[in-house]
């Protein structure tokens, strides 16, 4: 049996996601309501504050390994307008996924 060690943030994630699937699946918002609201406080004041521009060297790190990854494989389909349209994606999944889980400065 493989155990893994989780931390403290990775234990209160997930028993964030855990609570708030068992609200979702049961329709009982209220149920848990104060336990979620304090994993939320508590992981809201974990998170290191990232200056814009740590921010933008993040997205642009992230967004060039994600280049390289795609387009190694596919040399027939890296072109101008093929490299525009990753990085318009790239951008509005970026920002569309920041707002959700704010990203993490590696460890």
């Amino acid at each position: 049996m493989d155990v893994q060690k989780l931390t403290l943030e990775e234990a209160a994630r997930n028993a964030l996601e855990t609570l708030e699937r068992y609200q979702i699946k049961r329709q009982d918002f209220d149920r848990f309501a104060d336990e979620i609201e304090a994993l939320r406080a508590a992981l809201a004041e974990s998170r290191p504050h990232l200056s814009d521009e740590h921010m933008r060297a993040l997205r642009e790190s992230h967004m060039y390994d994600s280049e390289q990854r795609y387009f190694e494989p596919r040399p027939v389909e890296d072109g101008a307008m093929q490299r525009k349209a990753f990085y318009a994606g790239f951008e509005r999944g970026w920002d569309a996924s920041a707002a959700l889980n704010p990203p993490q400065p590696p460890r």
